[in-house]
């Protein structure tokens, strides 16, 4: 109720609480009123802290003084929030193969973007991208690094990208364990895809990759799971093409491979990374699927039934497949409303089965001339590969579908009625099929084009085979004599 006299200093005040380390009376504004101001500065400490006022700064008008008094406590926070960086996905990199990084923030950043990374030591040609930005725990993708000294790389992330109430901001972090970088890419594996990384050294090297790109028509609220199948290795970005952040999937059952969209509308997803198998059969996101622009070289290694089932697709084309080992079901009951189908990109060498690979698909015209199917082992790896295929238009679709077995016989596919035998063909020899009607597969021949033998069984007639020609430099022959004008091949 009296002002201080003489004027309230700095001497009068002292400190106390939990931890005042450092605190200091900056100035008092007003020493010389009834409320005088305490400005405290300088606490280094981290706790609770309290202001203490001597005794005998004022007297009333009978000499009475005041007893001094003690403050309620604040908190002194000068621990900053953190940021760390994990380990990187592999110890090696090159000019085809990124490297991820997982970062941990204690609080979610603001505005992280890729420039707040930095990327140390021989970084030519290196670049950064983020996924989940704005969360605690974003991703990031070092790629394209193409230094041709070897070396290698760390990375950094800026300061500042986080600031807790008290006004502390994170001190960023790094470097980064760090990663090598390959100078040149070779063909380390033996498996004839020149790079460096693989991702499993048990598994063939990815090489370059090429994004695989699918388009999705999806309901307000509805959630894609993406078709990945239990037991296969992913390491891979995806972008859900509704500006959303991209999210980082690791493993089988990874959360971000799921992602739900607010508006309903037509999306295209884009996958970069490893991506082993995929299989869409009795999926709840089956009929969502409308293209595959392309693809991708990711890494496949089992596309057994990747789109059965998708029947609203309508294009489909690209894909590294060289891999693959199984395509059974692969576009069973695909039926869109029309597929075109694109299958000049396919490397089939390694497929032990196609069992059923269009079986039911009304649509799509398999054109599979070019396909290789040297590697079909097993029972029947081609059973019911066209059963219930109406969308072949005539023509011959494959110049070395059928091979015909050691014992001299071999299980093919008749489109109508399943297996058909072939008879007495050349053991070890590759034979075409050709197509006259909607239901049957009805001639059989074997490579080259002239001089082979179409023979008698269940699916056609006999007759020899000769002088065929090849009109549109397409390799499938186009017009040939025949003995027997049934069997001619058109």
């Amino acid at each position: 109720d009296f002002a201080p006299s003489p004027d309230l200093t700095s001497t009068d005040i002292t400190f106390g609480g939990t931890d005042s380390t450092d605190c200091s009376v900056g100035s008092i504004t007003n020493p010389g009123s009834t409320s005088p101001i305490v400005n405290v500065t300088g606490c280094s400490g981290n706790g609770t802290v309290s202001i203490n006022v001597a005794a005998a700064q004022s007297s009333d008008a009978a000499g009475n003084t005041d007893p001094g008094v003690s403050s309620g406590t604040f908190t002194v926070d000068n621990v900053a929030p953190t940021v760390s960086i994990g380990a990187p996905s592999a110890g090696i990199t090159d000019s085809v193969t990124p490297v991820f990084f997982t970062l941990t923030y204690e609080l979610p950043p603001t505005a992280l973007v890729s420039g707040d990374i930095i990327i140390n030591g021989n970084n030519a040609g290196c670049s950064a991208a983020i996924a989940d930005a704005a969360t605690t725990t974003p991703d990031v993708t070092i790629s394209g690094c193409t230094n041709n000294g070897g070396g290698s790389i760390t990375i950094s992330v800026a300061a500042g990208e986080t600031t807790d109430t008290a006004g502390n901001s994170d001190a960023g972090a790094g470097p980064s364990s760090p990663v090598s970088v390959e100078s040149s890419a070779t063909d380390s594996d033996g498996d004839g895809v020149n790079s460096n990384l693989d991702y499993d050294d048990t598994k063939p090297n990815i090489g370059i990759v090429v994004p695989m790109v699918t388009v999705w028509s999806m309901g307000a609220g509805q959630t894609l799971n993406l078709p990945l199948v239990s037991g296969y290795d992913y390491n891979f970005t995806v972008s859900w093409g509704d500006g959303d952040p991209d999210d980082l999937v690791t493993a089988f059952g990874d959360p971000d491979a799921s992602h739900t969209y607010t508006n309903a509308g037509t999306y295209t997803v884009t996958i970069t990374g490893l991506i082993e198998a995929w299989n869409l059969a009795s999926h709840s996101n089956a009929t969502n699927l409308v293209q595959v622009t392309e693809l991708g070289a990711v890494g496949w290694l089992n596309l057994s039934n990747a789109f059965n089932g998708a029947s609203a697709m309508t294009t489909f084309s690209g894909g590294d497949t060289q891999f693959v080992t199984d395509m059974s079901y692969m576009f069973a009951t695909s039926s869109g409303a029309g597929i075109a189908a694109d299958f000049s990109s396919f490397n089939t060498s390694n497929v032990t089965t196609f069992a059923s690979m269009f079986e039911n698909n009304a649509q799509i015209n398999p054109k599979v001339g070019d396909f290789d199917f040297s590697g079909a082992s097993g029972t029947a790896p081609l059973l019911n590969i066209f059963n219930g295929n109406t969308g072949m238009t005539q023509g011959c679709y494959s110049k070395a579908m059928f091979r015909l077995g050691t014992t001299g016989q071999y299980d093919v596919i008749d489109l109508a009625s399943g297996n058909q035998n072939l008879g007495n063909l050349t053991p070890n020899t590759y034979y075409e099929a050709c197509k006259r009607n909607p239901n049957h597969l009805t001639e059989y021949g074997r490579l080259p084009s002239s001089g082979w033998t179409i023979p008698g069984n269940t699916a056609t007639n006999g007759g020899n085979v000769t002088n065929c020609t090849d009109d549109d430099n397409d390799g499938w022959p186009v017009d040939c004599d025949v003995d027997d004008a049934n069997a001619a091949v058109h």
